[in-house]
């Protein structure tokens, strides 16, 4: 199952987050948080 994954690395720090992993939260967050301000900033009326 796990083969068939596209994001594997974002799956495996998931994975040792949930397992008591700080660093592995720390490293996800900081991958992902520039895609999710882009979406909420393209999504919002707060746009000039």
């Amino acid at each position: 199952m796990i083969d068939n994954i596209k994001h594997i690395n974002d799956y495996n720090l998931v994975h040792k987050y949930l397992c008591g992993d700080d660093a592995a939260g720390e490293q996800l967050y900081a991958a992902l948080y520039p895609v999710l301000k882009g979406f909420i900033y393209n999504n919002s009326r707060a746009k000039k």
